[in-house]
């Protein structure tokens, strides 16, 4: 079985993940267990984690679970249309209508990577749920 160490040179992690997992975690079934949804997806798709059906599978649950083209025209309409609200607010005498706008802008950007968050966690939860990761079993 891999140390953490030797799993983050092998598959050449960032060092924020290196640095994090090396810290928090003794074996590579405590980062399985504890990892930040983004980095357990990293951790899950690296070459012999998981078995080929089991990625096929994550791929569906993914492809299933992410925003529909509209839900994700709309966010970024909603996105652009605030950016520009408060960039032509901002040249205009109107600085509070500027300011106003600049909150809708920062508030849609938030929505999008609140919306962008729930999906990690989707997808780290139904890792955890439906994959033994060879590391846990000795296959790695």
């Amino acid at each position: 079985m891999l140390s953490i160490k030797e799993f983050c040179e092998l598959h050449d992690a960032c060092d924020a993940g290196r640095e994090w997992a090396l810290a928090k975690c003794k074996t590579m079934a405590d980062v399985w267990a504890t990892a930040p949804p983004g980095w357990l997806v990293w951790v899950a798709t690296r070459q012999g984690v998981v078995d080929d059906q089991t990625l096929r599978l994550f791929a569906v649950f993914c492809d299933r679970s992410e925003a529909t083209p509209e839900e994700l025209t709309a966010a970024r309409s909603a996105a652009d249309a605030a950016w520009s609200a408060s960039r032509d607010a901002a040249w205009g005498a109107a600085w509070d209508a500027a300011w106003a706008a600049w909150d809708a802008a920062r508030a849609a950007l938030a929505a999008r990577d609140a919306a962008s968050a729930a999906a990690w966690d989707l997808q780290a939860t139904w890792l955890r749920e439906n994959c033994l990761p060879n590391f846990l079993t000795g296959g790695e």
